[in-house]
């Protein structure tokens, strides 16, 4: 069978990621394949309201069959829906009924891998560890408090979806660069390239932490919590002071105070991004088109898969862009955007929410308001913060070969 055309459907989650592609054939049904299903940022009866009617629809689309779940990373903004529960109405158990015959992750989710590869196993107990030391800085200001809060939460164990995941589809498939990926199975006609992820991140060393405090640096290190009482004072034998603060002092004790909460911010991005660079990155081609779908996968994933040979080439014929990590700055590298052909109609889709991420005045918010003037001006963008102002569930684009894209929205 050879594929006549494709469509990509970006649904409304709020901060998170839901795509649905599909298949065309001259002589045969289309093949689905869904693209992560989560969002965040959401009370929990919130996030079932948002999700249910979007399942519904993936199910009528689909007439109730999907032939592939792509889950790209384990982050609940990605996976979340995916959780079931005891009702046959929820969003999850309605995805379930659709009998996916092909899941694909990360090579970290892969079950069997041996106890000492670096998964993101690990990052959960580190999330749990930093919730803790964020409850014991009184002092830290509201919007970097939150962030932290956000970022870790975000880190905290999937295993309800992990666990659902792994019990769908006939098939399991969990990849890295170069491998396989399965989808060309259930989707004749498709040529899929894994581009990522590439390769682990090596464990950071003592050496590496030597300027956070011990407590910090334990926790960031994967430590046992029970290593260091979080009340145990720093300096055990050192006498206190316990006299009035002068001007000088209250201002050392506040940077100090500063200081730590910017260490623990640090390391929890660091913890978000080793889970981010995990991110399943697939090229897609198929009637002529090629689609790149890129997960949360962030700068350094970019580094190491354009330098892989032949990726930077295939992303010179690129038609739609998933844009990277909600519309952060390191999700879209210059190295990367660099590479698409913006002057032939990219089309590029961004699926994201403000004030989640970040703070503009830092100029670390997400989306970055520059990226996204960039992505205006040189492609055709499609946001879903346009779709939550006309108060629309989802935008497709369909694409096929002599055709200009067609652009839906329901």
């Amino acid at each position: 069978m050879k594929p006549i055309g494709v469509q990509v459907r970006m649904y409304d989650v709020g901060f998170g990621d839901c795509f649905l592609l599909t298949i065309q054939y001259r002589k045969a049904q289309p093949r689905h394949v869904l693209i992560d299903f989560g969002t965040t940022a959401h009370p929990r009866e919130r996030e079932f309201e948002l999700l249910m009617p979007i399942a519904e629809d993936i199910a009528a689309l689909t007439a109730g069959k999907l032939h592939a779940i792509v889950a790209t990373h384990r982050h609940r903004d990605h996976i979340g829906g995916f959780v079931p529960t005891p009702s046959r109405t929820a969003p999850g158990a309605v995805i379930a009924r659709l009998q996916p015959d092909l899941v694909v992750q990360p090579w970290t989710e892969d079950p069997d891998l041996p106890e000492d590869a670096l998964s993101p196993a690990r990052s959960s107990a580190r999330a749990v560890s930093l919730l803790r030391l964020v409850d014991q800085q009184a002092e830290i200001h509201p919007l970097m408090r939150q962030e932290i809060l956000t970022l870790a939460q975000r880190n905290l164990p999937n295993r309800a979806a992990i666990r659902q995941l792994a019990g769908l589809g006939q098939e399991q498939r969990y990849v890295r660069a170069g491998q396989r990926s399965g989808l060309e199975s259930v989707l004749p006609g498709v040529k899929v390239s894994v581009l990522g992820p590439v390769a682990p991140r090596p464990r950071r060393s003592r050496s590496q932490l030597r300027f956070l405090p011990p407590l910090v640096a334990d926790q960031a290190l994967g430590l046992p919590a029970a290593a260091r009482a979080l009340d145990q004072p720093l300096f055990p034998d050192h006498p206190l002071w316990r006299g009035v603060a002068t001007l000088p002092t209250r201002w050392l004790r506040n940077r100090i105070h500063d200081l730590h909460a910017e260490q623990i911010l640090a390391l929890t991005r660091a913890f978000d991004a080793d889970i981010n660079n995990t991110s399943v990155v697939l090229l897609i081609e198929a009637a002529g088109q090629r689609l790149l779908f890129t997960g949360d996968a962030e700068e350094e994933s970019w580094t190491a898969m354009l330098a892989r040979k032949g990726v930077a080439e295939k992303l010179g014929g690129v038609h739609l862009y998933k844009v990277g990590h909600h519309g952060s700055a390191n999700g879209t590298p210059e190295q990367l955007w660099h590479r698409l052909p913006r002057e032939v109609g990219l089309i590029s889709m961004l699926s994201t929410r403000n004030g989640v991420h970040g703070q503009w005045e830092r100029g670390t918010e997400v989306p970055r308001q520059s990226l996204v003037e960039k992505l205006a001006m040189e492609s055709h963008l499609l946001d879903t913060r346009d779709l939550r102002r006309r108060r629309l569930m989802s935008v497709a684009v369909e694409l096929a070969p002599g055709h200009p894209p067609l652009t839906l929205m329901e």
